[in-house]
């Protein structure tokens, strides 16, 4: 027997089935197809452009509303879209399927602002489904640059921490991140108080959009400095304000080179030295040079180039002043010849019938030269074709002169070592180069000239005159027994000077300097903060009374601070502004120790 409803459920399913064939031959809308909701659009999109999407709905008859939305990060800046086939839809409010036309595709465009991974979602709140889509959006093209890290308050030369950072953006702040632009940092002209300069490497290329300026410092101090970074094709951008405080550095020449040129300058040397940055004023002589032809080229402050010198006659020093002061200008290592340049005599002492060889430059056209007050007499064959040497028969002396020599363009500087020419005794090394001042200790003595026997010389240190039975000669050194003490009224550094009956005194040069007062020959650590432990390495500590960093206030020594050689101190740093390189120095009895490149210390 049949069950009527088997049959009747049976019929019904293969009604509608037939039904959905047919329609779906027919390409029409099933009123029993499920309701969906898909959107595409192109792999991914870029920031501040243009980005369109597909959205498709088919739907079960009546009223729907969907919405398209994005995650926080990026919402979209669209407009609603409309349908492609049939009906009516708004994809912000709510449509009504109607019958007879239930499939919707509508494309719409949103630009994005943010470069980061998006999802996009249309949503059907009626019939609960949705649409997914997730695209990466990329940063735009570049178009400025930006401070991601700012300069912080900082001492002078000490390296910003954290270290500045400016990245390369889009027009919506987006990091380029396939930028590798180069970007170079400076201190704004307009925004530099203490007339300071950037150190360290200012110029870096951008990695991953993103340039990071690794030990850089300001070298003067100064309240209310501005950083500017600057990028081919990009438009310049100031940092924020920042200050630098500590001391500035002092001002030094050690070398010029070339130390010599032509009267009509116009020509480029290089300066050596300390504190060589924010130049106010640089003149040669009593001639200015225009700071726009000064150029800092070393790290520290401690080289800068100078194009396009001026004019000027004979032998000038050059005076560099900054926010720290001017360099000394009675040193013979700040002089720079328009005329005639000495920079060394080889051999510099006597030897009869030999000819000497004197280097330097601008000797085309020398009119004179002479050794001391004793003219020679010379040929322009005499004078290489580079004007650089001159090769001449000394005349007959005694004694220590110095060499002088004239062009049409003024005289050489004679102040200094290299000019020195001995006629009798040399000195050339002092071992070792300091003592006590009670006159304890061997020395010897090595140079040039010391005849044949210690019975015809004289020695001495500084006024004190060694006994002639403490004095031994062997070869071309001599050796004193037992070093006199201080003469009263002598300063801590004094000159050895071998005197020969027959030939005169040996020059007062740097080579035969003797210390009674201490001598600095290192400080470990160079730098330190205040209440660290520094070690001053040197000699002569014997009785030393007291320790001076720079300007504050001298450290009293007591025995125990010093070790049992007598060469090793031991002290706290003092207190002192970080970033504040300053001077080492050691009172004992014989004097105060003179400052060398070794007697240094910088606080952090």
């Amino acid at each position: 027997m049949t069950t009527p409803g088997k049959h009747q459920m049976k019929a019904s399913w293969l009604g509608a089935g037939l039904v959905f064939l047919i329609l779906s031959f027919l390409g029409l809308p099933s009123a029993f197809a499920a309701n969906t909701l898909t959107i595409v659009g192109a792999a991914s999109a870029t920031a501040g452009s243009s980005y369109s999407v597909t959205v498709r709905a088919n739907y079960n008859p009546g009223a729907h509303t969907v919405s398209i939305s994005s995650n926080a990060q990026n919402s979209p800046n669209g407009t609603a879209p409309t349908p492609a086939v049939g009906g009516s839809i708004d994809l912000t409010g709510t449509f009504a399927f109607n019958s007879g036309s239930g499939f919707y595709e509508s494309i719409t465009s949103f630009t994005f602002t943010k470069a980061v991974s998006t999802a996009i979602t249309v949503n059907d709140s009626t019939g609960g489904v949705t649409g997914n889509l997730t695209v990466p959006v990329n940063a735009g093209s570049a178009n400025q640059l930006a401070f991601t890290q700012q300069p912080t308050d900082v001492n002078t030369l000490v390296a910003f921490s954290p270290s500045v950072a400016v990245a390369v953006w889009d027009s919506d702040g987006n990091v380029v991140t396939g930028s590798s632009a180069s970007i170079t940092l400076a201190i704004s002209p307009s925004f530099n108080p203490g007339m300071g300069t950037l150190q360290g490497t200012t110029t870096v290329a951008a990695s991953s959009g993103i340039a990071t300026f690794n030990g850089v410092s300001v070298d003067q101090p100064g309240t209310g400095y501005k950083l500017q970074a600057t990028s081919s094709g990009l438009p310049t951008k100031l940092s924020s304000l920042f200050n630098v405080t500590g001391s500035a550095v002092a001002v030094t020449i050690k070398k010029i080179s070339p130390a010599f040129g032509p009267a009509t300058g116009g020509n480029k040397i290089t300066i050596t030295g300390t504190g060589l940055t924010g130049i106010t004023s640089m003149t040669v002589g009593t001639q200015s040079v225009a700071l726009t032809d000064i150029k800092v080229v070393g790290k520290g402050g401690k080289s800068i180039s100078v194009s396009n010198l001026p004019a000027g006659v004979g032998a000038a020093h050059v005076s560099i002043s900054t926010a720290a002061g001017t360099n000394d200008t009675t040193d013979p290592a700040s002089v720079y010849s328009y005329g005639p340049a000495i920079t060394s005599i080889s051999p510099n002492f006597f030897t009869s019938g030999k000819k000497v060889v004197i280097h330097g430059g601008n000797f085309k056209g020398l009119t004179s030269l002479n050794f001391g007050t004793s003219p020679v007499t010379f040929a322009a064959s005499d004078i290489n074709k580079a004007g650089t040497t001159i090769s001449v028969t000394p005349p007959s002396g005694t004694g220590a002169v110095r060499v002088s020599a004239t062009g049409p363009n003024g005289s050489n500087d004679t102040t200094s070592d290299a000019t020195y020419f001995a006629f009798g005794p040399l000195v050339t090394k002092v071992n070792p180069p300091a003592g006590s001042s009670s006159g304890t200790g061997k020395v010897t003595i090595t140079g040039k000239n010391f005849g044949a026997s210690a019975s015809a010389l004289t020695v001495s240190f500084g006024s004190a005159v060694v006994p002639a039975a403490n004095v031994s000669l062997k070869g071309s050194t001599l050796t004193v027994s037992a070093a006199p003490a201080q003469a009263l009224g002598d300063p801590g550094v004094v000159n050895v000077v071998v005197t020969s009956a027959t030939s005169g005194s040996s020059p007062l040069n740097a080579a035969s300097e003797y210390a009674y007062a201490p001598l600095v020959t290192g400080v470990s650590p160079s730098s330190g903060s205040a209440g660290s432990k520094v070690k001053i390495n040197g000699k002569n500590f014997t009785g030393a009374s007291s320790v001076l960093f720079g300007g504050t206030t001298p450290i009293t020594l007591s025995a125990s601070d010093i070790n049992k050689t007598a060469t090793v101190i031991t002290v706290t740093a003092p207190s002192g502004t970080a970033g504040t390189t300053t001077t080492v120095t050691v009172t004992g009895p014989g004097g105060t120790s003179d400052v060398n490149s070794k007697s240094i210390f910088t606080f952090k």
